[in-house]
């Protein structure tokens, strides 16, 4: 699949996730609230993953908005205003997974000064990737 055909497609469904998860928020979180309860699960697993959904959703969808908006507007090839588009997005999704789920993630990250750096990341999910796009944008100077 081209890269232009797969855009087509995520991008748009990424809006509608996160349209849909807010406008369905009065329902879908008291019903998992309660399968929560009744599985004895006090901790609220899947609401806190829900909320964290939804959170995610929208960050997608601002994020992809200002890259399209750099695209539009000339800036395309602007690595510093990617990067810094970059940064915000990692530490945001970082930020929403701490406050939704209460995960706590800690960092041994060295200064990458004065680089370049070339770093050995083992990415086995999505989550590494994250973590290591959050680690080098906000922890590392």
């Amino acid at each position: 699949m081209s890269a232009m055909r797969r855009r087509l497609v995520s991008i748009p469904a990424v809006f509608i996730a996160g349209v849909a998860l807010f406008a369905l928020l009065p329902f879908w979180l008291p019903l998992a609230i309660v399968a929560d309860l009744v599985r004895g699960c006090w901790r609220l697993p899947l609401a806190r993953l829900g909320l964290f959904g939804l959170c995610w959703a929208w960050l997608e969808i601002v994020g992809v908005s200002l890259a399209g908006l750099a695209w539009l507007t000339g800036q395309r090839r602007n690595q510093a205003l990617h990067y810094r588009l970059q940064a915000w997005w990692a530490a945001s999704l970082i930020a929403s997974l701490q406050v939704t789920t209460g995960a706590k993630l800690f960092t041994k990250v060295e200064s990458l000064a004065p680089g370049p750096v070339v770093m050995r990341c083992r990415h086995a999910s999505l989550a590494d990737s994250l973590v290591s796009a959050w680690a080098i944008t906000s922890q590392a100077r």
